[in-house]
């Protein structure tokens, strides 16, 4: 539902909050407990860790968005569950530039 609303333009139902509500909640929900990142959270799934990041900056939030880009780039790949593997193959290939789709 997060990137919905942050995709949709307003006058379609968009609305930033409701976008940073719902992907700060699914960051939170699978975060890598093995991780531990004690600024910010680093999601299992590549593409809430990007589409979060882009929401916060957008938001506003800039150092809490370079903070999620940055623990998900310097993340060790082996942390990530085995049944997410296939889904963020495209984000781990492309986490390089996730902290350029920050920007502050």
């Amino acid at each position: 539902m997060g990137v919905f609303y942050y995709k949709i333009p307003g006058l379609l139902g968009g609305d930033i909050d409701k976008a940073t509500t719902y992907l700060k909640q699914a960051a939170a929900k699978t975060n890598i407990p093995e991780a531990k990142y004690p600024e910010a959270t680093c999601s299992a799934n590549g593409f809430v860790n990007f589409y979060c990041s882009q929401v916060l900056n957008k938001n506003g939030e800039v150092d809490e968005a370079k903070k999620l880009a940055q623990n998900f780039i310097n993340a060790d790949p082996k942390l990530f569950p085995a049944e997410l593997r296939a889904e963020n193959v495209e984000p781990l290939r492309k986490r390089r530039d996730y902290i350029t789709a920050v920007r502050g």
